[in-house]
């Protein structure tokens, strides 16, 4: 690592602080960069997980949507079944 110097008249003094190196500085670099990746992935992968669940609950609520169709179609043919059993009846204590 390098350090700094300061001169104070003719005589070199040297700092506390230090320099650091291009090898330091790109390391530094190199570290933020992975680290943003690394979020930008985790980004990624949490709105993926959003974008499942959401496909999973559209899913959910066609095949309710499904069921509640198929289950009123089938009362509505139990409704007609009972009215048409309800004429014969009627037609048959007509004929008697």
């Amino acid at each position: 690592m390098e350090t700094d110097t300061d001169f104070i008249g003719e005589q070199p003094v040297m700092s506390s602080e230090s320099i650091p190196t291009e090898e330091e500085e790109e390391e530094e670099e190199e570290e933020e960069e992975e680290e943003e990746e690394e979020e930008e992935e985790e980004e990624e992968e949490e709105e993926e997980g959003e974008e499942e669940e959401e496909e999973e609950e559209e899913k959910e609520e066609e095949e309710r949507r499904r069921r509640r169709k198929k289950e009123e179609e089938e009362e509505e043919e139990e409704e007609e079944e009972e009215e048409e059993e309800e004429e014969e009846e009627e037609e048959e204590e007509e004929e008697m």
